[in-house]
C-alpha cells in the first residue's frame, strides 16, 4: 500500500481566516469589522470556530526561528497581523532591523549554542523554526544549523516544558540521491533534524514544501500529500506555507505528522480542518505496507 495520501484541501481564504479568528481569541481586535466578519463567516462554514479557539491560547508564547529569514519574516508579518504573542529570534539584531520593516521585540539566539538555546526558551509554549542554512559547508553550513541547531532547539524546548514544535524542512527530504545533497548534504541533514524532533517526545508538526518563493498568497487551493515521494516540485508561496504552520500552532490534529504542501487546482474546495486531522501519524504511516 502506497504511504502517499492525497488528502483534504485547503483554500487560503481559510487559512486567513484563522490568523484573524485567532487574533479575536488573543483580545486583538483585526483591522476592520468587515474583515473580521468575513473571516467569521468563513470558519463557520467550514465548522472550525471550536478548534480555532482552541488554537488561540491567551498565554501561549511562540518563538519564531530563523526569524529574519526569507519564511521567518512571513512567519512574524502574519502573527503580528494576528495579534498572536511571539519572540522574533535572530543571529544578528541589527542585521535584522536593518532586513526587515516593522518595530518587533527581537531577541538574539545561536541555534549552534545550546546555552543560547536555553536562554531563549524563558516563557515560550510553542515554537515555528524556519530555521536553515546560509552556508553549504563550515559553521553556518547544514551539519551546524539544520541538524545541530535542531538538535539545540529540541534539546532546550524538552527542558523548558515547550507544548508544541512546528519545523519547516523540505520535500525531498528522504530520498538519499536528491539534487540537493551535492550541496552539503543539506537533505541529509535535515532529515537527522526530522528524526531527533520525531524521537524526542515533543510533540511536533513538520512541513516539507518544495521549492519556496518569496511571494504573497494568490489564494491558490492548497492540498497536502504525505509519503515524501513525489517528483520534484516548486513554486510554493513562503506566505502561504507561514499561514499553514501557523495554523498547525497547538493544534493535536496537527500533532506527529509530517506533510508535503501542493497547489492542486484540481482539488475540491474544502475545509481547513480535515486537512490536518485526516493525515496519518508518522507512526502510523511507518507501519504501512511499502
Amino acid at each position: 500500500m502506497s504511504n502517499k495520501y492525497h488528502y483534504g484541501t485547503i483554500p487560503t481564504l481559510f487559512l486567513a481566516a484563522i490568523l484573524t479568528i485567532s487574533a479575536c481569541n488573543n483580545g486583538t481586535a483585526p483591522t476592520t469589522d468587515t474583515a473580521a466578519e468575513a473571516a467569521i463567516s468563513a470558519v463557520e462554514t467550514a465548522s472550525t470556530v471550536d478548534a480555532v479557539s482552541a488554537a488561540g491560547e491567551s498565554e501561549e508564547m511562540i518563538l519564531v526561528v530563523g526569524a529574519s529569514g526569507r519564511s521567518g519574516v512571513y512567519i512574524i508579518k502574519a502573527l503580528e497581523a494576528a495579534g498572536r504573542s511571539f519572540k522574533p529570534m535572530t543571529s544578528n539584531i541589527e542585521r535584522a532591523r536593518g532586513k526587515v520593516d516593522g518595530d518587533y521585540d527581537w531577541i538574539e539566539g545561536d541555534v549552534r549554542d545550546i546555552d543560547s538555546m536555553n536562554a531563549a526558551m524563558v516563557g515560550v509554549t510553542h515554537i515555528i523554526s524556519a530555521l536553515g542554512a546560509t552556508k553549504f559547508e563550515g559553521p553556518n553550513g547544514p551539519e551546524f544549523v539544520d541538524w545541530g541547531g535542531t538538535k539545540n532547539l529540541v534539546d532546550a524546548a524538552l527542558l523548558a516544558g515547550v507544548k508544541h514544535f512546528v519545523m519547516e524542512s523540505a520535500a525531498g527530504v528522504t530520498q538519499e540521491n536528491h539534487s540537493m545533497n551535492k550541496y552539503g548534504n543539506v537533505m541529509v541533514f535535515k532529515l537527522k533534524a526530522e528524526n531527533y524532533l520525531r524521537d524526542s517526545g515533543l510533540p511536533y508538526t513538520i512541513a516539507r514544501p518544495g521549492g519556496l518563493e518569496s511571494v504573497d498568497s494568490e489564494g491558490k487551493t492548497i492540498t497536502l500529500k504525505q509519503g515524501d515521494d513525489m517528483p520534484n516540485h516548486g513554486g510554493f508561496s513562503r506566505a502561504d506555507i507561514a499561514a499553514l504552520m501557523i495554523a498547525a500552532v497547538g493544534n493535536p490534529d496537527a500533532y506527529n505528522k509530517a506533510f508535503e504542501p501542493i497547489y492542486d487546482e484540481a482539488a475540491t474546495t474544502g475545509g481547513w480542518q480535515p486537512a490536518f486531522s485526516d493525515l496519518l501519524t508518522d507512526a502510523e504511516l511507518s507501519q504501512q505496507d511499502p
